[in-house]
């Protein structure tokens, strides 16, 4: 099982992103399903979908990340339900986490904390703020 970030959405998406050559092949290894199971969260949409539009002004990108994480017949993921316990354990990681050396996001900590309580241990991301934290794909 393996969550995926928001960084793999936007740069997947965005042609003039760095990691868009390196999101394109994650994005083969998870559809092959040497991850098996893919999960992301409702929030990981929020930051995609934001940040997506900020950049290329355009709705049918936007809609283009919904589809991946919401459409029945393209979904690159399955979204996972955020229980109060999950808000609450975030805040605790991000507290813990959230440094000046790991500026980690508080989305990021909710995304540890889902992975704590689905007992996930991977997730694709091309941030290294998650290296000790989860076993990182990218």
């Amino acid at each position: 099982m393996i969550l995926v970030d928001t960084n793999v959405f936007v740069a997947f998406l965005n042609k003039r992103d760095k990691n868009h050559q390196r999101a394109k092949e994650i994005v083969v290894k998870l559809l092959s399903g040497k991850y098996g199971n893919r999960y992301s969260i409702s929030e990981v949409f929020t930051e995609a979908a934001t940040f997506l539009f900020k950049k290329t002004r355009r709705m049918d990108v936007v809609a283009k990340a919904w589809d991946l994480i919401y459409s029945v017949e393209a979904a690159l993921v399955q979204p996972l339900i955020i229980k109060k316990e999950d808000i609450d354990n975030a805040w605790l990681l991000f507290q813990k986490y959230a440094t000046q050396k790991r500026p980690l996001s508080f989305v990021d900590c909710l995304l540890i904390a889902v992975a704590q309580s689905f007992e996930i241990d991977s997730i694709a991301s091309f941030d290294s703020e998650f290296d000790g934290i989860l076993n990182r794909e990218c």
